[in-house]
């Protein structure tokens, strides 16, 4: 498989290229063969890839008949901090090296060094890469579990009551007996954090690939329609847009929103809508407004404590794809209250 250079969607400085080397080690543990440096470098200068973020069918397939690979590794760091408290957030797929570019697995990670400091903070971890070899033994991990045909192609993520979205309607005419194929569109970043709508997006692919009733479209597909049909995504997905990129990625569904919030600092804090269009009826089937902190409902020894944005819009969005699939309940006619 070909390990893509890392993209930086924290918003700081981050030294992705010195995270290649211990990512490759954990996944060379595995038994998996791993293409990288210098093959992987011509590679992207042959196909003119700036953006390692995501691949599309050409990229996925020219990875296949250049370097004989069966699979692209895409990895997309939300956070990296070094001090006072270490801090490490990712997210990795696994794209088929073929024309259609199928996700097959994807998970993350994400961790702070405080966690669980302990008696006297005898537990407090101060190095980031103590956190970076945990993250990558643990992707590794879930990787090489997947491909034996031993584990999910998504790890769930934990659901509960104080993640619900405050608001949610679905319509009837989404069937749970289904399964639909999503094109995600990078959503529409309201907050100061650069990257925010395209984490989003990532905690919705994840969620989606986990759930019965959908399959997600890889990211990198649904890049390439939007540039190459020049679709500007200026105050959300429209039907126009909408059945466009339906139309080209034989999609069933399309799902976009806004974020709002998407903090790391304190309490971490996720603030974001989610939209669903129908290709066939052209309507709207969901939309759902969620909003947390890592310290909702915690009252004693932050016992429940969420320390990661990546890990608190997880448990969000997976309560939202768990509605959108039918397996809690929601109001075709009326927005439901969470509180």
């Amino acid at each position: 498989m070909v390990l893509l250079p890392f993209e930086n969607l924290s918003g700081t400085p981050v030294p992705v290229r010195d995270l290649l080397a211990p990512a490759e080690r954990a996944l060379a543990a595995r038994g998996l063969e791993v293409v990288s440096g210098e093959p992987v470098q011509q590679y992207l200068a042959r196909h003119r890839i700036r953006s390692t973020g995501s691949v599309d069918g050409a990229g996925a397939a020219g990875a296949r008949d250049e370097l004989g690979a069966d699979g692209v590794v895409v990895t997309s760091v939300e956070t990296w901090r070094d001090s006072p408290a270490a801090q490490f957030a990712l997210t990795m797929r696994l794209v088929r090296a073929a024309e259609d570019a199928e996700l097959l697995w994807i998970d993350g990670y994400g961790r702070t060094g405080d966690d669980a400091p302990g008696l006297l903070a005898l537990g407090l971890v101060s190095d980031v890469k103590v956190l970076e070899a945990e993250a990558f033994a643990r992707m590794a991990d879930s990787m090489a579990r997947h491909l034996e045909r031993k584990g999910p192609a998504s790890p769930a993520c934990s659901r509960g009551l104080r993640f619900e979205p405050v608001f949610q309607y679905r319509s009837t005419t989404l069937s749970p007996q289904k399964r639909y194929s999503v094109a995600v569109v990078p959503f529409l970043n309201r907050t100061r954090r650069r990257g925010a709508g395209e984490l989003a997006a990532l905690a919705f692919v994840r969620q989606l690939r986990a759930s019965r009733t959908f399959t997600p479209v890889e990211p990198g597909q649904v890049r390439r329609v939007l540039l190459q049909q020049r679709i500007v995504l200026e105050g959300g997905v429209s039907l126009e847009a909408a059945r466009l990129l339906l139309g080209v990625l034989d999609a069933d569904l399309v799902l976009g929103g806004e974020v709002l919030e998407y903090e790391d600092s304190g309490p971490p804090r996720v603030n974001l809508t989610a939209t669903v269009l129908d290709r066939g009826s052209g309507e709207v089937v969901w939309q759902s407004l969620s909003h947390n902190r890592g310290d909702d409902w915690v009252f004693f020894f932050d016992v429940g404590r969420v320390s990661t944005a990546l890990a608190l819009g997880c448990s969000m969005v997976g309560n939202v794809v768990d509605g959108m699939s039918g397996d809690t309940p929601a109001t075709e006619s009326a927005f439901k209250a969470r509180r």
